[in-house]
């Protein structure tokens, strides 16, 4: 299962379209083991909302139950970034909560394998099927060198998807900052234009001297109109 030749690297590096293929190509690539193999992905990243995708609606669900419940062979996988297989779910006794639930699901066994990104970044794909004991070695490691790949594309989407949100926050604070230096600008404007105003209007007045009209602007500034009306000594 080659990644890039099946065209999984979208134009727009979007991470939505990227986990929609990558899990497509997963099931389809593991389905000798079932016939009705779905696959999951999850990628939890700090500060942002957990990403997710499944090759159908089921497997994004028992996904997102790893994340309501808080257990799972998924979030396991990611912690302990180990390959988590629950062979038969009949004979499980982790995540007793999660177990119940695939098994409503029509879920017997579950191949669980993390990816390897840098820094606190999390992800991995989580493979389901509906009769027991699916997985063989040879599967394991089909997944496994699935994953690397993958690893390595989703490394390489998510430092774009940075790149990007980087730009957007640079953008969006050289738009603040000249708004500010424009309001500023108004500001100033606004002063300079206030000051022959008030002048005009102190020269104005028929009790003060002609000649010297400023300092009643001072006094007009500061709200006491009556002694700077009356200049005349």
């Amino acid at each position: 299962m080659e990644i890039r030749r099946q065209g999984l690297v979208p134009d727009n590096h979007d991470i939505g379209q990227f986990l929609a293929g990558l899990v497509a190509l997963a099931a389809t690539g593991l389905s000798h083991a079932d016939p009705e193999m779905s696959c999951g992905m999850t990628v939890r990243q700090p500060k942002k909302p957990v990403a997710q995708a499944g090759s159908e609606l089921g497997a994004r669900s028992l996904d997102e139950l790893n994340n309501i419940i808080g257990e799972g062979p998924n979030l396991t996988a990611m912690a302990e970034q180990r390959t988590v297989l629950a062979a038969n779910l009949d004979n499980e006794c982790q995540w007793p909560r999660f177990v119940r639930s695939a098994f409503r699901h029509g879920i017997r066994s579950i191949l669980c394998v993390p990816l390897t990104v840098e820094g606190k970044t999390r992800a991995a794909l989580s493979f389901y099927a509906r009769r027991p004991n699916a997985f063989s070695p040879a599967d394991i490691d089909i997944a496994e060198s699935f994953a690397s790949q993958a690893s390595r594309t989703l490394g390489l989407v998510l430092h774009i998807e940075y790149l990007k949100d980087t730009n957007r926050d640079l953008r969006a604070a050289l738009a603040r900052r000249a708004n500010i230096h424009t309001a500023q600008g108004v500001g100033r404007c606004q002063r300079n234009h206030a000051a022959p105003t008030i002048l005009e209007r102190a020269s104005s007045t028929k009790d003060v001297n002609s000649g010297d009209p400023t300092a009643s602007i001072v006094t007009t500034v500061a709200g006491d109109k009556t002694s700077a009306l009356h200049l005349d000594v």
